[in-house]
């Protein structure tokens, strides 16, 4: 690294450059499907969808794993979170 007062030099191999690329590729992935998807499931639903019992569901709830969405007094979960824990990604 070369350091002058009003500039900076830094020197990053080639591999770094992709992984920080593979990186920030992910990331944009993974915000612009939250934004896109906004489906919001009952409990019911999700139990089903994860193949889980409601307890678990409370569980994670409690445990801040699975964060519910409150809609007119009535809980629900992003079909994008529970996605991610379906597919193993969280």
């Amino acid at each position: 690294m070369f350091n002058n007062s009003s500039q900076q030099l830094f020197v990053i191999s080639k591999e770094n450059l992709t992984d920080l690329a593979q990186i920030l590729i992910e990331e944009t992935r993974k915000a612009f499907e939250k934004k896109e998807d906004k489906t919001l499931l009952t409990k019911k639903a999700a139990c089903q969808l994860l193949g889980k019992d409601p307890s678990t569901i409370w569980r994670w709830e409690k445990e801040g794993y699975l964060v519910p969405v409150q809609t007119g007094g009535r809980k629900s979960y992003r079909l994008s979170d529970l996605n991610e824990i379906k597919e193993g990604r969280r």
